[in-house]
């Protein structure tokens, strides 16, 4: 799953992730733990949420995943339960 998600933040396909020697790989890995992997959903769950919460003012309880099509994976480590949620 790091795989795929590295390709959609470096716009690449996952061929070309695949070619990147380990060490680059294993780089990317330590970069994502620290600083983790643009999700432009979240992002835009983000936004979302600010903007309707202040909309909204006290009725307002939205959260990012409100507006997101799909949950996002809490748990990058068990690819199992990521594969569950996409309905695998």
């Amino acid at each position: 799953m790091f795989e795929l998600r590295l390709a959609s933040h470096l716009k690449k396909s996952l061929s070309e992730i695949r070619q990147l020697s380990s060490e680059e790989i294993s780089l990317w890995m330590v970069y994502s733990r620290l600083h983790g992997l643009e999700d432009s959903w979240q992002q835009t769950g983000l936004i979302c949420s600010v903007v309707a919460n202040s909309a909204f003012g006290s009725k307002g309880r939205f959260k990012p995943l409100d507006f997101m099509p799909v949950k996002a994976p809490t748990n990058e480590d068990n690819p199992e339960q990521q594969l569950k949620m996409l309905g695998f």
